[in-house]
Order: structure tokens, then C-alpha cells, then sequence
């Protein structure tokens, strides 16, 4: 995925990324793209695929790639990611899991009503779990934040 950073929506390398996630290797279309955009950020989804490309505005007002979004699969027909995870992740990974293989995040949150979720910025990691209650360290992943190490995710 650290090749794709800062890349425009436009480039051809993104396609080449997600013909490598396609479960059958005679697939040769890709699948529909969700397209969003809001004011500060755009996203194009492959539901299919488990992954969302987030691009935001340069100062130039020019999109560029700044974060991938990996899924388990969700209520909304989002399928589970079959791609690899930097830093050996896996989706099927735990809460203590995260933190036994990274070590203690630097930054986290959530819990009470809103869902856990750890930060590794130095590795470009944000990772978000299923659960609300930090002493349960068996919580699954719901999603994975990619982004370029040492950015904010």
C-alpha cells in the first residue's frame, strides 16, 4: 500500500492495486465504485472488496490518496477485506492481539457508548474494534485505517 500514497484518483496504479484483491484471477472488471464526497474528503468504496480509498483536497485543490479503509464485514454489504495487512495484521486478530504484535498504541480511545480504538501514527495505523468496553481484550477488528506512517490517520 506505500506506493499508492498521494496518488490522484485519476492514476493508474489504483485499479493495478485492486485487480490484486479480486478473488478469482480470471476476474477482469472491477467492481462498481461508491463514490461520496463531502467537503474535506472524498471516498470511493468497493463494497465488494472490503476497501475504501480516502482522498482529500491538496492546496492546490487537487485530490490526493491519503488513507485506505480495510473492512471486516459489515451490516451495510461491506465485504471482509482479502488483501494483507501491513505490520502483520490480520482481521481476525483481537484487541490484545493488536497490542501484543505493535505493542502499546500511542494513541486510543472509545468505550462507554462509542467503540474502542487504537492509533499507531509512527506505523500508519488506526485500528477500530467491535466492542465498547476496553477489559474486554477479545474484541474483534471492524476496520483498519491505512495511511502514511508518521501522518495522522
Amino acid at each position: 500500500m506505500d506506493d499508492l500514497w498521494r496518488l490522484p484518483p485519476s492514476s493508474p496504479l489504483l485499479p493495478t492495486y485492486l485487480h490484486t484483491l479480486l478473488l478469482s484471477p480470471t476476474a477482469d472488471q472491477l467492481p462498481y465504485t461508491d463514490i461520496k464526497t463531502y467537503p474535506d474528503i472524498t471516498y470511493h468504496t468497493y463494497k465488494p472488496l472490503g476497501v475504501s480509498f480516502c482522498f482529500t483536497p491538496t492546496p492546490a485543490n487537487d485530490l490526493v490518496l491519503t488513507s485506505i479503509d480495510v473492512y471486516n464485514p459489515t451490516r451495510d454489504g461491506i465485504a471482509r477485506f482479502p488483501g494483507p495487512l501491513p505490520h502483520g495484521l490480520t482481521l481476525n486478530m483481537c484487541a490484545a492481539d493488536v497490542v501484543g504484535a505493535l505493542g502499546e498504541p500511542e494513541r486510543k480511545g472509545g468505550g462507554g457508548s462509542t467503540r474502542c480504538w487504537v492509533e499507531y501514527v509512527a506505523r500508519g495505523l488506526h485500528v477500530n474494534f467491535e466492542g465498547t468496553n476496553w477489559d474486554d481484550a477479545r474484541m474483534g477488528i471492524s476496520s483498519v485505517t491505512v495511511f502514511e506512517a508518521g501522518a495522522t490517520g
